[in-house]
């Protein structure tokens, strides 16, 4: 799920900022990096922009220097090409490192990570202020092999789930990400049932299932617990986020949307611009 990236370029990344994104990389043992850059109008100079991102990839050569990297320059609607680069690329997840010193940070909240999000045919990485990356030299190259090093990158991790038909995927990237997380705690959010009785069943039903999936998944991380919430799914994810200072968000996306969800925007973009913890869109 997380060997090839594909990472979209501002060319305003400072060097800091830059290598403590592909460190959050190298940890999920990404092995190539697909950088892209979206340019803003046809009065860019190509030239320069190609010279940027060579220097981007020197950097990458010297400090990462087992790493696949290949770059592309694209021309036209951010969100859109960001996707069709992914596509093209092959890339099997896009990576949209926050960062509040450039014009990235602020889009992230806005309209191109919402594109992304809603466009894209293959998982969403947003890195937002939670986990704190920094880059060490000294690590750069045993980090993405050395499990032991890696355990506890995402210190609470919250698995979103209703039970619907993405469940099952939204799961298995536990299967990649349990062994960096030093708990995982998967949020079942619910209508409450009409009746008592009937809403007692439900919980029951409910907890079986939960159960189920922590027995499942209990071999990639050995700390997991449950939660059982009824309420609007968005408010309840960003509550459990805050509540236990979430690193990391891990919920599905449907393709098919509400007629309220095409107004007001989908659980996922909700939960994308309400929380610093970064956030793992499975679609």
């Amino acid at each position: 799920m997380f060997k090839k990236a594909l990472m979209p370029l501002t060319l305003r990344e400072q060097q800091d900022e830059f290598l403590s994104s592909v460190s959050l990389l190298a940890k999920l043992s990404t092995n190539t990096v697909h950088l892209c850059h979206v340019i803003d109008s046809g009065f860019t100079k190509y030239s320069l922009v190609s010279n940027k991102i060579k220097l981007y990839k020197n950097i990458l050569a010297d400090k990462f220097p087992s790493l696949n990297v290949s770059s592309e320059i694209l021309s036209g609607h951010a969100g859109s090409k960001i996707i069709e680069s992914a596509k093209t690329s092959e890339s099997e997840f896009i990576y949209l490192p926050a960062s509040q010193r450039h014009r990235l940070g602020q889009l992230l909240i806005g309209s191109t990570a919402s594109d992304v999000v809603r466009l894209s045919d293959r998982p969403v990485f947003v890195h937002k202020s939670q986990p704190i990356i920094k880059f060490e030299e000294s690590n750069s190259e045993i980090e993405k092999e050395n499990n032991d090093h890696n355990k506890g990158l995402f210190g609470q991790v919250i698995v979103a789930i209703d039970f619907g038909p993405n469940t099952d995927r939204t799961s298995y990237s536990l299967t990649e990400l349990g062994n960096l997380a030093s708990t995982v705690t998967y949020l079942h959010i619910g209508k409450r049932a009409g009746d008592p009785f009937s809403e007692s069943k439900r919980r029951e039903h409910v907890q079986q299932q939960l159960e189920e999936l922590k027995k499942d998944y209990q071999c990639y991380c050995h700390d997991i617990n449950t939660r059982d919430r009824i309420g609007i799914p968005s408010k309840e994810i960003l509550k459990e986020a805050k509540q236990t200072q979430a690193d990391l968000i891990i919920l599905g996306k449907l393709k098919v949307k509400s007629p309220g969800e095409i107004i007001m925007g989908t659980t996922a973009e909700r939960v994308l611009k309400g929380t610093q913890s970064s956030v793992l869109i499975i679609p």
